[in-house]
């Protein structure tokens, strides 16, 4: 219910026929929450990933960047792109690792780790029909915002968060708090709009 649809230019709700390239290391080892003395050890962590699958989507995954550092090799967003440009849609999921939000320090700065900017930049490039998903708890700067078909903010969304992303991704739930479907919405419309 805390999840923002940010941005939607006739991207989402994802069809069950497309293929789909899930970008990211965050796409399989989720930031699903805080860092410091609120951390635990769920039973079980889902993820977007895993998902995605679980509900049948032809689905590739490029792991993007380094998930504890946000670092990204040439190698990994050579990668990326080959998998966004042979995908109907591709699904970037990125943010904030735990090393740029947690108790104890400030933040001198909003920014995303370099590695996921230019991943979000390049597969963008490669596909004009990007999905950004953000994990983080916190404001982060998004100077590549014009570029991706959609945006969908996600935040910490705990140990579930995976299949509550997919849930948003496909259409089944309305990510801005409210209790109807998104699928009507024209393509300049975001869930704020209704």
């Amino acid at each position: 219910q805390s999840a923002v649809l940010l941005k939607n230019n006739a991207v989402l709700p994802l069809e069950a026929s497309q293929t789909v390239a899930v970008i990211g290391a965050f796409a399989r080892m989720p930031r699903y929450q805080g860092s410091g003395s609120s951390r635990i050890n769920p039973k079980f962590l889902d993820n977007l990933w895993y998902r995605l699958e679980q509900r049948g989507y032809a689905a590739t995954y490029a792991e993007g960047y380094e998930p504890v550092m946000g670092e990204a090799t040439p190698q990994q967003l050579r990668e990326a792109e080959e998998a966004a440009a042979r995908a109907d849609v591709a699904v970037v999921v990125a943010g904030l690792p735990a090393r740029y939000e947690s108790e104890g320090f400030d933040r001198k700065l909003m920014v995303m780790p370099r590695g996921h900017v230019e991943l979000i930049e390049r597969v963008c490039a490669a596909n004009s029909r990007t999905i950004v998903v953000l994990q983080g708890g916190a404001p982060m700067e998004m100077p590549w915002r014009d570029l991706p078909a959609a945006i969908v903010l996600m935040y910490l969304s705990g140990c579930q968060g995976g299949g509550a992303a997919v849930d948003i991704l496909s259409g089944d739930v309305n990510p801005s708090g409210k209790p109807v479907s998104y699928t009507h919405l024209r393509a300049h419309e975001t869930c704020a709009d209704l």
